[in-house]
């Protein structure tokens, strides 16, 4: 639930920001004769302000696969289907590495794991395993059977 929030609030917010950095850099050509080398006196409260609204939006979608990997994590745990957890994983390398570029590609590749892990589920959800005994004497062995028995 987090993971959606996070997805939505963020982008909100960036967007938000990216408006306000819009509004700034509008209003510092106001004055702005153009042939001089200096830069208007607002350019970089303007430039600021988008830097902060990808920081924002960055540190989001980063939050969010967070939660996204626990989730994940926890309905491959209860289903058995360890695609869930390469594919949470896949989620949280891709947001991570998502400013380098490189990470667009990771997500597409989570994305094709998280379809395959949803169509592997099974159709009767595997019930829990007995609790294997860790104390005591070991089991002895089956006997064999005469016809395995070695010859002397």
């Amino acid at each position: 639930m987090y993971s959606v929030i996070l997805a939505i609030i963020g982008p909100v917010i960036a967007v938000a920001v990216a408006f306000a950095a819009a509004a700034s850099f509008i209003s510092t050509f106001r004055g702005y004769t153009p042939g001089t080398t200096t830069l208007p006196s607002g350019f970089l409260a303007a430039l600021g302000f988008l830097i902060l609204a990808g920081v924002i939006l960055i540190v989001c979608i980063l939050i969010s696969t967070i939660f996204l990997k626990r989730s994940y994590d926890a309905i491959g745990l209860k289903l058995r289907v360890d695609m869930f957890h390469t594919s949470g994983l896949l989620f949280l390398i891709g947001a991570a590495t998502l400013i380098v570029g490189v990470g667009v590609v990771i997500l597409l590749i989570a994305a094709i794991l998280q379809i395959v892990a949803f169509f592997s589920i099974p159709e009767q959800v595997p019930s829990q395993m007995a609790s294997q005994q860790t104390w005591g004497p070991p089991t002895p062995p089956a006997p064999m059977p005469p016809s395995l028995t070695p010859t002397r």
